[in-house]
């Protein structure tokens, strides 16, 4: 059975119109949510997009209301060279790129729905169509209804922003009194922390004898007090001053040596070495300092190794090398002093070498890398540091500050070669600064500042150094002792 065309198109129409209605409604037009707006009106198509960021308003012009109709109509689809044709195109562009501009520009908003509004002949199939384009839900309404829902959905955001200045600017007010509550605050306190201190120091200055030793001793449980004692590194023998102890400090050093095993590996060009005789046929014995000059014929430069004497009317062998390490090799030549051109006795003094002689071959040799030296010296200074404390009896004396280990005198024996297993030595001396004081000082000092106290002799069980720390120079320190004594 053929149903009508009538009657189809009027379901299709009410599928349509009910999905539209449930889309609308599940969105609700609320925020945060963006929703664009396309209308239709007269000559003009006014794009839309509103959200909570901001609205943009976009518009489009056409000569005649009716090519709207015609841009649409299945004829214009046909024939796409068309005037209606390139129209529909450019409606189309238009469209996208006025909601894609936005989505772009605001690239964390979405847009879910395409309200789309028109009154003319044919906006189904422009509704159709732009769907297709954007890819995104539409909805088909009257430019009026659209013309509504826009006002609804932009007096929404204005009321949202409204609630959000508000908020802000309560907020705001809020951070104004605690800029001023704060400071108030702080300087009421530090008011308060001022007099407090002033208090303890007036009743320190007037309080009777006894109380500022009683201060001094900030006691930790039961029969257990802390003593602060200064220490005089320059003093000899008891101190007759009141808390203040005889130390001592020592400078102790030791020899020490430790092997290095090279691990680097080089390779050594040496420079070619000929043996020259020197001739003088002057009355005069003739002085040659150390890398003098001498010239072949073909230009290479020598230069002797050692200073030298050469008696008058004689001659004498001496080792020169080669300025140029590149030269290879040199055979018996005439020599002459560049130093004597032009002189008188240029013809007089001469010299020659005796044999020919090559440059050595390359050599591969071990050689102590920086890093090796580094951990060897690490190592010396330990053992140096373990081996000088031992030199101090401990049982008599109690350690303020051994210092750090200073290496002096250091010497690096490498002997040269290509055998990877032989080991360098490195000697040192140790030089460690170390401030002691004797053990039986300190326990006088606490037992004469219990019986100060409590007027009677008392019994020390225990003590400990807790704290030590030089003054402004190292001759004296301060000395902070936690002691225990019986009841």
């Amino acid at each position: 059975m053929r149903i009508p065309k009538e009657i189809s198109m009027a379901k299709t129409k009410k599928q349509r119109t009910q999905k539209e209605n449930s889309v609308l409604d599940s969105i609700g037009l609320s925020s945060p949510q963006s929703v664009a707006f396309v209308l239709f009106e007269e000559n003009t198509i006014r794009v839309v997009v509103a959200g909570p960021r901001r609205v943009n308003q976009m518009t489009m012009t056409v000569s005649k209301k009716s090519l709207f109709t015609s841009a649409f109509s299945s004829r214009s689809q046909k024939g796409k060279t068309s005037a209606a044709g390139d129209l529909k195109k450019d409606i189309l562009i238009f469209v996208y790129d006025s909601i894609r501009r936005y989505s772009r520009r605001h690239y964390k908003v979405k847009i879910p729905l395409v309200i789309i509004g028109g009154n003319w002949k044919g906006i189904e199939a422009a509704n159709d169509a732009i769907e297709k384009e954007l890819g995104m839900p539409t909805i088909l309404r009257s430019s009026s209804t659209v013309r509504h829902l826009l006002e609804i959905f932009l007096s929404r955001i204005q009321t949202e922003r409204t609630e959000e200045m508000s908020t802000v600017v309560k907020k705001n007010g809020l951070r104004r009194k605690l800029h001023f509550i704060v400071p108030i605050i702080s300087i009421a306190i530090g008011v308060l922390l001022l007099l407090s201190t002033l208090i303890v120091v007036v009743w320190y200055q007037i309080a009777p004898g006894g109380f500022a030793e009683t201060v001094q001793d900030t006691l930790l449980w039961r029969n257990s007090l802390e003593r602060t004692f200064v220490l005089d590194f320059q003093l000899q023998g008891q101190s007759s001053l009141k808390d203040v102890i005889a130390a001592r400090q020592l400078v102790l050093t030791q020899d020490g040596v430790v092997e290095i095993v090279p691990t680097g590996q080089r390779t050594i060009q040496y420079p070619l070495i000929a043996k020259a005789r020197i001739f003088n046929d002057t009355e005069s014995e003739l002085p040659l300092v150390e890398r003098t000059r001498l010239e072949t014929p073909s230009g290479d430069i020598l230069r002797t190794i050692e200073s030298v004497v050469v008696p008058a009317g004689e001659s004498l062998a001496t080792d020169v090398v080669a300025d140029d390490t590149d030269l290879e090799e040199v055979f018996p030549v005439e020599l002459r002093f560049p130093a004597l051109l032009h002189t008188q006795i240029e013809k007089t003094v001469t010299a020659r070498i005796e044999a020919a002689a090559f440059r050595p071959v390359k050599q591969a040799e071990t050689f102590i890398k920086e890093d090796e030296l580094e951990l060897s010296r690490q190592h010396l200074r330990l053992s140096l540091k373990d081996a000088l404390l031992t030199q101090v009896d401990w049982d008599r004396f109690a350690k303020l500050d051994s210092g750090t280990l200073k290496l002096i005198n250091e010497q690096l024996d490498t002997p040269a070669g290509v055998d990877t297993d032989t080991k360098a030595t490195l000697k040192a001396t140790g030089s460690l600064f170390v401030s002691i004081v004797e053990k039986d000082e300190i326990e006088k000092a606490l037992i004469r500042s219990v019986l100060t106290r409590v007027g009677k002799p008392t019994e020390l069980i225990t003590w400990r150094v807790t704290n030590f720390a030089y003054q402004t120079d190292t001759s004296k320190g301060t000395l902070v002792v936690d002691a225990v004594f019986a009841e």
